[in-house]
């Protein structure tokens, strides 16, 4: 029992930080299917916000936490397994050549926006690395998750 217990304790630290994403929960969010996480998707995961978003949120007092994956999926298919997502509301689509994105929420105070306690959901592509000064076509999907500290 306990040799079996350690063997899939081994086998759960290295998936996750293998870069591999299971279909699993993010905050009560079920993530898509086949998405991975990856030293680009962590970096602009862990990027602050700037400008009038950075501003709301230092007001807002709660905490931001966010998960981060991508995926070479088309959009309309990751953008329809979101709208499944029970509980997920929004949807706000752009889908033009060169810029896609969408949104949803899971609000837990009426509003869905960046001082909202809830969690998010944002897909999107192009996005780009920083530290690498890279765009990258496949899509971004960008969970955060906010609460009363």
């Amino acid at each position: 029992m306990k040799k079996s217990l350690m063997y899939c304790f081994a086998l759960t630290a290295i998936i996750a930080t293998s870069g591999i994403a299971a279909a699993g929960d993010d905050f009560g969010i079920q993530s898509y299917p086949g998405a991975k996480s990856d030293a680009d998707t962590k970096e602009v995961c862990a990027a602050p916000s700037m400008g009038i978003i950075k501003e709301r949120e230092d007001s807002s007092g709660l905490t931001k936490s966010k998960h981060c994956y991508r995926t070479n999926d088309s959009f309309a298919k990751v953008v329809e397994f979101y709208k499944k997502q029970k509980g997920l509301t929004g949807g706000v689509v752009v889908d033009e050549e060169g810029a896609k994105s969408a949104s949803f929420c899971l609000s837990k105070t009426g509003g869905c926006n960046e001082v909202s306690v809830g969690i998010s959901v944002a897909i999107s592509a192009p996005w780009f690395v920083p530290s690498k000064m890279k765009m990258n076509d496949d899509l971004l999907i960008d969970i955060t998750n906010r609460a009363k500290k």
